[in-house]
């Protein structure tokens, strides 16, 4: 019996009148949720329903497809349905997979039968002459590789675009780059105008991505790039293997499984890797007919006939649960299990919140440099403040940059491996507090103590007035009583209500101390002060290192540097690197080139980094008469940051105790580049070894040992050398990018276990 979609209304009737009549109901539209169509209700001990999905790309992507609240609604309301059905059919075993891990339902209720390809076979023909005039009509007059723009049509743009752009030279000038899309013909030739601009309109097309014989395309293109990870089973994989299409699949991909051994893998969300893939590909005759050959071959197995006896088996059988892999097939057999002994193992998917620029803050230059490193491990969601966008989702394609408030969305269908938080004594942390504590995962805390992240968050629309007050009851039953009654006297304390925290040792950290599954933080010192004050949570604790990069410049890069500042090659140059808050002796630094001007009169001070204190150290300056010596740099970006720690020959990097239990960047780029560094001998900087870093005590009025400490190493220049050596080494050995990351992948294995493995 059918049912056609226009009589859909008349269906529950149909089934109830039928009831004793027929043996299954069969639904081949299960999520058909533009139409409003949904499964006619079950009579109670009557007729199997059954039903065929096709994918879940909607629910996985639903900032693509979700957009608009009605067909949103429509489909949300489909998906509610599934649950009515006694059996899902599936045409892929990701599809199989995602329902059951992300939607819950019962693996024993969902079988895969496998995907059909065309039974005809269209070979591939090279580009000539007389190839056919449809080509011509797209402007295709040259051997050329063709793209399949994914989910995201305009992200896909720009990673294909970005990967071009890295091939070398002599690769990219042989051949056009066609990319099949869906996008707006406004943003088509918005692109367009983007090629053009770039001296690149003749070989970068757009064109569009429903053509009506997308087959001649497949057969005459030099290679294939398709990038469809939440699609069911790939209908372009599907048309261009039997056309003998040389295949780039995305290896974390079902379709890196349907194509076998008939494709090359790669991140195709990557610009780097597909370029790699992509030069290799084009360069090797060898690859390339192999490729072809073997497409056809793999596209055999996958017949109409054979899926439709697999249905026909889950059906009769009366239960789900089969697993179906592709490999090997015995093409005697069609109802036999496909096997696949080397499936690839596609990178498990991080969810990742912190601040990133332009959001001016350590954290945002940490993260940005870490998730370069963890990219080798992870597809990694960015999760972000909606109050701005981060410069990631315009610079970087390898990332998904996603507004903070569609977590819960993405959480349910993407089974995330874990979920990492980047912790600071920031407001810049503020949006992503509320979901540390409701969500357990790998938090990191850049500061040990979070006062000023707490009073900034205390002023937040909806925030209750006693906050404070009662986090303080939260940190210290004793302080807490206190406080209430006498919280006037402590505002009027020196340093205002901050600083009399900070006296009375509040750290204002236990909430997120108890809410990580696992807490992460950068230095023995830290550890240690929380297995002191809370030796419940010492078992969560791991050390991993603040990760930097050795970047020694050359002599004559560093002689070069020198003179784009305006400097001398024989100045003495003294630095400080970060903010100007008044916790980091700039005073001290002033008054003691002051007092070393005389011995050392090639001697200068730079400050690179953005005045909180109201032009104290200007006008310091001024008042010791050194403006020709002291340069101030302000906010600069992280390159010229870098720049100057290049040409550096002392640098500061003071802190006035009580510290926040911080770890400072700007000491480890310092390091990285060999730069001597004098600190105070505090909290985490004391856990610097001796031979690395020049230690001094905290600073009392009078005191010169800042002053002594600078006479020593300018005066020593082997002692500098010394000292920057093996800053080096020690960086190389402890601070290297590639060590985090791995760390932080052993970090997120631990923390999904911790909660029964969820993700964490």
């Amino acid at each position: 019996t059918h049912i056609s979609r226009g009589d859909i209304a008349n269906g529950q009737l149909a089934l109830e009148q039928s009831n004793d009549k027929l043996d299954l109901w069969l639904t081949t539209s299960t999520l058909d949720w533009l139409d409003a169509y949904a499964p006619p209700s079950a009579p109670i001990d009557g007729v199997r329903l059954a039903g065929l999905v096709y994918d879940l790309a909607p629910a996985l992507v639903a900032d693509r497809f979700l957009q608009h609240p009605g067909p949103s609604q429509r489909y949300q309301r489909a998906l509610q349905t599934l649950p009515r059905y006694d059996l899902l059919l599936t045409v892929s075993e990701a599809t199989r997979r995602d329902l059951i891990r992300s939607f819950g339902i019962d693996e024993r209720q969902v079988a895969t039968i496998g995907p059909a390809a065309s039974s005809a076979l269209e070979l591939r023909e090279p580009i000539s002459a007389e190839s056919p005039a449809a080509l011509d009509s797209l402007r295709i007059r040259n051997p050329f590789v063709l793209f399949q723009a994914g989910d995201h049509e305009d992200r896909s743009v720009q990673v294909f675009s970005a990967a071009v752009t890295r091939l070398p030279a002599a690769v990219a000038d042989r051949f056009q780059f066609v990319i099949a899309c869906r996008l707006p013909g406004e943003r088509q030739a918005a692109w367009q105008a983007e090629f053009a601009r770039q001296g690149r309109s003749g070989r970068m097309l757009l064109i569009d991505g429903e053509l009506d014989d997308m087959r001649q395309l497949y057969q005459h293109c030099e290679a294939f790039v398709d990038v469809s990870p939440h699609e069911g089973s790939g209908l372009a994989l599907l048309d261009a293997l039997p056309c003998g299409a040389a295949i780039i699949v995305d290896r974390r991909s079902w379709h890196a499984e349907m194509a076998a051994e008939a494709a090359l893998l790669a991140d195709v969300d990557q610009p780097a890797d597909l370029a790699v893939k992509l030069d290799q590909l084009l360069c090797d005759e060898t690859m390339q007919a192999s490729l072809r050959l073997r497409a056809p071959l793999v596209a055999s197995r996958f017949s109409l006939a054979a899926a439709a006896d697999r249905a026909m088996e889950a059906l009769d059988d009366g239960h789900a649960g089969l697993d179906f892999e592709f490999g090997i097939l015995d093409s005697n057999n069609p109802k036999s299990k496909i096997q696949n002994p080397k499936s690839p193992c596609p990178h498990p998917t991080l969810a990742f919140f912190s601040p990133l620029l332009p959001q001016r803050t350590g954290i945002s230059d940490y993260s940005e440099r870490l998730l370069a490193a963890l990219a080798r491990h992870y597809w990694i969601d960015l999760y972000h403040d909606h109050e701005y966008l981060p410069q990631l989702s315009l610079s970087n394609a390898d990332f998904a940059c996603r507004d903070h408030r569609l977590f819960d969305r993405f959480r349910r269908a993407s089974d995330y491996a874990g979920i990492v938080y980047q912790m600071a004594n920031t407001h810049y942390c503020a949006y992503l507090y509320d979901m540390l504590l409701k969500q357990p995962g790998v938090v990191v805390l850049h500061d040990y103590a979070l006062p000023e992240f707490h009073f900034g968050y205390a002023l937040r629309a909806g925030v209750p007035d006693d906050f404070i007050a009662s986090e303080i009851a939260f940190e210290s039953a004793e302080l807490g009583p206190e406080y209430r009654s006498n919280a006037e006297a402590w505002r009027a304390e020196p340093g205002g209500i901050v600083q009399a925290c900070v006296r009375r040792g509040l750290t204002f950290n236990r909430r997120v101390l108890e809410a990580a599954a696992v807490l992460v933080v950068h230095d023995r010192w830290g550890a240690e002060q929380i297995a002191r004050a809370h030796p419940q949570i010492a078992s969560r604790v791991r050390v991993i290192p603040h990760g930097a990069s050795v970047t020694v410049a050359s002599p004559d890069e560093k002689r070069a540097l020198r003179h784009r500042f305006r400097f001398a090659d024989d100045d003495l140059i003294l630095s400080c690197f970060g903010l100007l808050n008044g916790a980091k002796y700039h005073a001290e630094a002033i008054e003691a080139l002051a007092a070393l001007c005389r011995e050392f009169p090639s001697a200068r001070l730079i400050f690179a980094g953005g005045d909180m204190n109201e032009g104290r150290e200007p006008a310091a300056v001024d008042r010791l008469g050194l403006g020709d010596r002291v340069r101030f740099f302000g906010h600069a970006p992280m390159q010229t940051f870098l720049d100057l720690m290049s040409i550096t020959d002392v640098a500061m990097n003071l802190r006035r105790p009580p510290t926040r239990g911080e770890t400072s960047g700007a000491l480890l780029s310092l390091l990285s580049a060999g730069v001597p560094t004098i600190v105070t001998d505090v909290d985490t900087f004391a856990s610097y070894p001796d031979n690395v870093v020049y230690k001094i005590g905290p600073l009392a009025p009078g005191d010169r040992s800042l002053e002594n400490a600078l006479r020593s190493l300018l005066d020593q220049t082997q002692r500098r050398h010394e000292m920057g050596r093996a800053a080096v080494r020690y960086v190389a050995e402890i601070h290297s990018w590639q060590r985090v990351a791995a760390l932080y992948a052993e970090a997120v294995n631990e923390a999904r276990e911790a909660v029964g493995g969820r993700a964490a």
